[in-house]
């Protein structure tokens, strides 16, 4: 994996994981469809592109998913 792809991938993951607190702390204050909306969609954004990144940066990653 280059260094680019390295700090890509980083990022993503630190997006992964501040959305996924903004999705828990959501889901303990209320169980309402239309609030939880945004930070699963975004949650979901940043795992895609984790998978995205990883498959760009490692041919295995890649491979291994086919």
């Amino acid at each position: 994996m280059t260094a680019a792809a390295s700090g890509l991938v980083g990022i993503a993951v630190d997006g992964f994981n501040q959305a996924r607190v903004r999705l828990t702390r959501t889901l303990e204050e209320t169980h309402n469809l239309y609030a939880i909306t945004v930070p699963v969609m975004e949650t979901a954004y940043w795992a895609r592109t984790i998978d995205e990144q990883l498959s760009k940066a490692d041919p295995a990653y890649r491979d291994s998913r086919n």
